[in-house]
């Protein structure tokens, strides 16, 4: 009998990005290599209303862009890769200011 036994994805690298959109947009993004993966998970910080992360939202896709709404300051962002069998350790963190 043979027993496969599903993994959590690994981290993902390579991570940056940081504030996009033309003029006046208050959009930030993140993207990072891709891997072998079902989806990934995104959170957000605003650590100048508090240091707690909130979720962001989950992409297929190895970039995420939101709109930062009326945000001042800055927005620490990070990723983690997640399947069936679990989820990886969280990326380390970009930043966008506005």
């Amino acid at each position: 009998m043979v027993v496969v036994v599903a993994l959590p994805p690994t981290t993902p690298t390579g991570v940056s990005g940081g504030r996009t959109g033309p003029g006046s947009k208050r959009l930030y993004e993140i993207h990072w290599n891709a891997v072998a993966t079902t989806n990934y998970q995104i959170e957000r910080t605003i650590p100048s209303i508090g240091t707690d992360y909130q979720d962001a939202g989950t992409t297929p896709s190895s970039t995420f862009v939101e709109d930062s709404g009326e945000v001042v300051g800055q927005i620490s962002m990070r990723v983690r890769a997640c399947n069936p069998s679990g989820c990886s350790g969280w990326s380390g963190n970009v930043y966008a200011n506005f």
